[in-house]
């Protein structure tokens, strides 16, 4: 096998193992995926959240 067809497998090995580990977060790491996913959201939006629901 050629060098670059083995370091194109070697890619998508580790980005298939990556996809499925989050997948099936658990604990800590699900809750801080869930935080930064809130925080994403906040982002795109311009403000946090909790100034939404105060009416500021």
């Amino acid at each position: 096998m050629k060098p670059t067809g083995i370091i194109t497998s070697a890619v998508l090995v580790g980005v298939a193992s990556a996809a499925l580990a989050h997948s099936g977060a658990t604990g800590i790491v699900k809750e801080r995926m869930d935080a930064m996913s809130a925080t994403g959201k906040a982002v795109k939006h311009g403000r946090p959240d909790d100034e939404r629901r105060d009416g500021v």
